[in-house]
């Protein structure tokens, strides 16, 4: 029997060892599904775009997150599909998480913004298409229409700025659907971004995880820690701070710690606004001591 005991155990590591790592499989592949988006046609079944949650990043300081969709640049898709919007849906994991309607009998409509964007040219725009029944939540999708020329699109761009305050705002969604589809069958479509307000996002992630849901305690401190970036956020440009990305994001942070030292814990802007510009002096000096003594 000891004569055997080293390859019993060496034969019950193994398993174990093996056990194991067929586990962290199984949990990397449902973590993996959990940040994976696909933008689908529901009644074909044709997955239109995929991204994933883990690639996007944060809009300045609010609370969108945009992803990019993967190879953006070379899925293009005949204009055709704006003919069945009704059918386009935005998935997480196996879950739907938004839905292109556009039928009458719910009277919920997806619109669209044409305002000038740096890919505009004369004979392609990118448009913002926001879901009905989720504005709160920020869904909307970035898309580029190549072959629409701009002698076209820039009147229908009029258009919708002189209407957008009206009752009867133009519906470029059926403008896309009923004109340009018709008038410009070569024109290609891409979808190039999908954004989300995080914390649905963020919920939605948790439920394909099996994970509990944010309490509203939790959903009430993210939401006012974000006002509050936002206020600091404000300040620092107003200061005439114009750094960018992680430089920009420490500055913020450092001002949002010391407001929680000294007692700033509610987003209070008028409080804040007498307080800020004091500390954004005080960091500013701190910057330019710390600049001097590294000379």
């Amino acid at each position: 029997m000891s004569d055997l005991a080293p390859f019993v155990a060496a034969q019950l590591r193994d398993k174990v060892v093996t056990d194991l790592l067929e586990e962290n499989k199984r949990l990397r592949d449902r973590l993996n599904n959990a940040y994976q988006v696909r933008i689908k046609n529901d009644n074909n079944g044709n997955t239109l775009a995929t991204a994933s949650l883990i690639n996007g990043t944060w809009r300045g300081a609010s609370v969108f997150w945009d992803v990019p969709c993967d190879k953006a640049e070379e899925n293009y898709w005949p204009i055709s599909v704006f003919e069945f919007l009704e059918n386009i849906g935005i998935h997480i994991g196996e879950r739907e998480y938004a839905k292109c309607e556009d039928s009458e009998e719910r009277q919920e409509r997806s619109y669209v913004y044409m305002d000038e964007r740096p890919w505009d040219g004369d004979n392609r725009k990118e448009i913002q298409m926001v879901f009905p029944d989720n504005f709160s939540r920020g869904v909307s999708l970035l898309v580029r229409i190549d072959g629409w020329p701009r002698q076209h699109w820039s009147n229908i761009q009029r258009l919708d700025w002189s209407t957008r305050r009206s009752e009867y705002r133009l519906d470029v969604i059926e403008v896309l659907r009923r004109v340009v589809a018709t008038s410009y069958p070569d024109a290609k479509v891409s979808f190039v971004e999908i954004s989300f307000g995080i914390n649905d996002v963020l919920q939605m992630m948790f439920d394909n995880l099996g994970m509990p849901p944010l309490s509203k305690e939790e959903l009430r401190k993210e939401k006012k820690k974000k006002k509050i970036e936002g206020i600091i956020a404000k300040k620092l440009r107003a200061a005439g701070n114009t750094d960018l990305g992680d430089a920009f994001f420490k500055k913020l942070n450092e001002l949002e710690a010391l407001l929680f030292v000294i007692g700033f814990e509610e987003p209070d802007e008028d409080i804040m606004t007498g307080v800020l510009p004091n500390l954004i002096e005080i960091q500013n000096t701190a910057e330019k001591m710390e600049s001097d003594s590294a000379i």
